[in-house]
């Protein structure tokens, strides 16, 4: 997970934190929600915030907006409850992770299928 880190300038242990808890999948998720942007922070049209690597609403979970090892720890969780209620369907799991409308959220679970498997893609030719 060196090249996520030095892609994104992420500390390595941030990066293997998440691959370690969440594998690929995790990964490509921080990816196309933040960019791997700690400070990362979206404005919600219904009035609310996303914050952090992974764009956690602060309707929902503003306790883990300043921690940085709270805000992983919970994103991982979340993360690791859509797979669990989507049985371990990639697609369906990012689906309810973005729980936005089902247009946006299908087009979103594609963006975020294309980087996980670009990223398997690299790590096979090069960690190997």
């Amino acid at each position: 997970m060196l090249c996520i880190a030095l892609l994104f300038h992420v500390p390595r242990g941030t990066v293997e934190f998440v691959y370690g808890t969440c594998g690929l999948e995790g990964v490509a998720v921080i990816a196309c929600e933040s960019q791997w942007n700690e400070r990362a922070f979206r404005h919600e049209p219904r009035g609310h915030t996303s914050w952090g690597y992974w764009q956690i609403d602060d309707e929902w979970h503003e306790q883990h907006r300043d921690d940085l090892l709270l805000h992983l720890a919970a994103g991982a969780a979340i993360w690791q409850g859509c797979m669990d209620a989507a049985l371990g369907n990639f697609t369906l799991a990012v689906r309810l992770y973005n729980s936005g409308s089902r247009t946006k959220a299908i087009a979103w679970s594609e963006q975020v299928r294309r980087f996980r498997d670009s990223l398997a893609l690299y790590v096979w030719r090069h960690v190997r």
